[in-house]
């Protein structure tokens, strides 16, 4: 009795450290006590002694200007601490706030069990950390709306597991990595609002997962890959306000589950493939120049064609009216020579009975 007593304790005291360790983080983030129990803070979950889940809307924190801990917070900023990244336990880390500043740690790099990983309308001007590449477990990431620079790192490639990524709104440049052809489960891919370059990769088109798919507003060049017909699952595609050249491929036909095709204001040619047109779906073509001459030519014929059928339809009109009035004008003739020739035969026969 006494042993098992003996371990409960043991095991007590072992779960309080590693909660009091990963305490020690979370105070340190949030400007708290050393000795404050973090799994009761607003946003901070526990599982088992450790954080499990951090979700923090980080301005509408209380921040301090510093504390007995000498931490780095402020009380205008929010940064990301190297520390998170002995929180092994973490599975999802969600930070949004117009407060985050600095950088994203490459220590988070090491969170092995984390799923979801989200930072949002941050201030982080550096390049994401190759490090998050290590991130074997994660399904969802978004870097959203942080002014974040430099490329795309390669090691994203290795998230095989991913299914959300999400990097819009950020100043990512250069091209994206031949490694993305890894990630086969993703089923929502956004990478709009950047300043990405180069051409759209055909291996996108074995993202056979695949629901929505947006890279708007980048500087995107050189031909539709016509592999994007194999994406049978999506059901919005965005590749407007690009540079992209050449034709609509009509490979895009097979999309069977597509609801919105938006290549507007790009440098496509030619005009929409019959095989895109019978998908019945939303399309913006429109602010391609070598595409205008074939919609006004198009709108011409319409017109044309309206006016000349208004113009049959009138002419039309106006003989039947003809024929009808011809019609009165006969009828009203025989009924004048009948009356006429009444009036002579009463006539011959008056005078024949004088006589």
């Amino acid at each position: 009795m006494n042993i098992l007593i003996l371990l409960i304790n043991i095991i007590t005291i072992l779960r309080f450290t590693c909660a009091q360790n990963d305490c020690d983080v979370i105070n340190k983030l949030l400007g708290k006590k050393q000795s404050d129990d973090c799994c009761s803070e607003k946003g901070i979950t526990c599982t088992n002694g450790h954080v499990s889940k951090i979700q923090l809307t980080t301005d509408k924190l209380i921040l301090s200007d510093s504390n007995e801990l000498g931490n780095i917070i402020s009380s205008k900023y929010f940064y990301i601490l190297p520390e998170l990244g002995n929180l092994t336990n973490l599975e999802y880390l969600y930070l949004n706030g117009n407060n985050i500043k600095g950088s994203i740690p490459p220590e988070l790099g090491k969170l092995s069990n984390l799923v979801q990983l989200k930072i949002q309308n941050g201030i982080i001007s550096d390049p994401i950390p190759p490090e998050l590449g290590n991130l074997s477990k994660l399904e969802e990431l978004e870097l959203f709306n942080c002014q974040i620079t430099g490329s795309i790192p390669s090691s994203l490639g290795n998230l095989t597991k991913l299914k959300h990524l999400m990097l819009n709104q950020n100043k990512l440049s250069d091209v994206i990595p031949f490694e993305f052809g890894k990630l086969l489960n993703l089923e929502e891919l956004d990478l709009s609002r950047n300043e990405l370059t180069g051409s759209i990769p055909p291996g996108f088109g074995n993202f056979t997962k695949l629901i929505t798919l947006n890279m708007s507003d980048n500087k995107f060049s050189e031909f539709i890959p016509p592999e994007l017909g194999n994406l049978s699952k999506l059901e919005t595609l965005n590749l407007s306000r690009n540079e992209l050249t050449g034709s609509i491929p009509p490979e895009l036909g097979k999309l069977s589950n597509l609801k919105s095709l938006l290549l507007n204001n790009n440098k496509l040619s030619g005009s929409i493939p019959k095989e895109v047109k019978k998908l019945n779906i939303t399309i913006n073509v429109m602010g391609n120049p070598s595409m205008k001459k074939f919609s006004i030519l198009y709108i011409v014929i319409i017109v044309i064609a309206i006016i000349l059928f208004v113009l049959i339809l009138t002419a039309f009109r106006n003989l039947k009216k003809i024929h009808k009035k011809r019609k009165e004008n006969e009828s009203n003739r025989l009924s004048i020579n009948s009356k006429n020739s009444n009036t002579l035969n009463n006539g011959t026969f008056t005078s024949s009975t004088s006589q």
